[in-house]
């Protein structure tokens, strides 16, 4: 497949090689002092060829979608129209037969300024308290933290239910204005092996700084997947990205079948062509827990 361009640039993952980290604690400054593995890349545009990616096949899917409420976007009405707005995409989608949106992260603040934190002399445990694009290489939920996330958002007999049947979490990335920098790259889940993956357990931080993430998460935190960098990778993004566009990211699927891809990692990371740019980047990720009731577990 001919692709219309694409951007070489470096991703940060996690070292394959030194001591392993299994716990980090969310937007502290700590965490943005773990260790990376930048490595450079190739980044296909498929722009014009957003059509050939699927869900079920490679883990992520582009879709035009207008909103009803991102030109007059209001942090405190998303659960109320944005969440049943995206419920209603999956269902169609997907096909799902329920979907029920978990938790939101609206991105506003430049990465600059964590970076600086990060560079000060700030204790580890301080809070950022800010929310900036994640530039390395993850899955929002392993195995154990998919399980976490569905216990945290269902009564016990729901539970018992869904658990019987094909069940996922996917994610809806979304650009609240056009996309100045900072664009979202995904990695066709076939390229990407278990190997290349390392579970870290996300603890949300204490005291004050909970509220950050109380639109996050409704436990204490989850196991998350770190990527690990290997030759065969392959990463896509779409340029130019607009508010009536929306990018579908698979964190977990309990089909197992060694044909539907079960996650795609995903990362923000920077095109040399806008690093100079000083807007920041404004974007809104729905978190979606998504059940076939009509299909086997696996």
């Amino acid at each position: 497949m001919r692709f219309r361009q694409q951007v070489e640039t470096c991703l940060n993952y996690w070292p394959a090689e030194g001591p392993v980290q299994r716990e980090l604690i969310l937007g502290t400054v700590g965490a943005y002092r773990r260790p990376i593995d930048s490595r450079p890349v190739l980044i296909q545009d498929v722009r014009g060829q957003e059509g050939t990616f699927t869900l079920d096949i490679h883990g992520f899917q582009f879709i035009k979608h207008i909103s009803q409420h991102v030109a007059s976007f209001d942090e405190a009405s998303v659960k109320t129209h944005m969440y049943p707005e995206a419920e209603s995409i999956l269902k169609n989608v997907t096909g799902a037969t329920r979907a029920h949106v978990f938790s939101h992260i609206t991105r506003t603040a430049p990465y600059e300024s964590v970076e600086a934190m990060a560079d000060s002399t700030d204790p580890d445990a301080k809070a950022t308290r800010v929310m900036v694009p994640a530039r390395h290489v993850h899955v929002d939920q392993s195995e154990s933290g998919a399980f976490e996330v569905l216990k945290d958002n269902m009564t016990a007999l729901e539970a018992e239910h869904l658990l019987k049947t094909r069940w996922a979490i996917v994610n809806i990335w979304r650009p609240l204005k056009p996309v100045p920098r900072d664009p979202l790259a995904v990695s066709d889940a076939r390229s990407f092996h278990d190997k290349d993956l390392l579970e870290i357990y996300g603890r949300v931080p204490g005291r004050q700084a909970k509220k950050d993430y109380d639109a996050a998460t409704k436990g204490s935190g989850f196991g998350m997947l770190y990527g690990k960098y290997s030759p065969g990778q392959q990463w896509f993004y779409m340029s130019d990205m607009k508010p009536d566009e929306a990018l579908l990211i698979k964190c977990y699927d309990s089909k197992d079948d060694g044909r539907t891809a079960r996650r795609t990692p995903h990362t923000a990371f920077v095109d040399p062509r806008t690093r100079d740019v000083k807007v920041a980047r404004e974007s809104l990720e729905l978190r979606c827990l998504v059940f076939f009731e009509d299909q086997p577990l696996a």
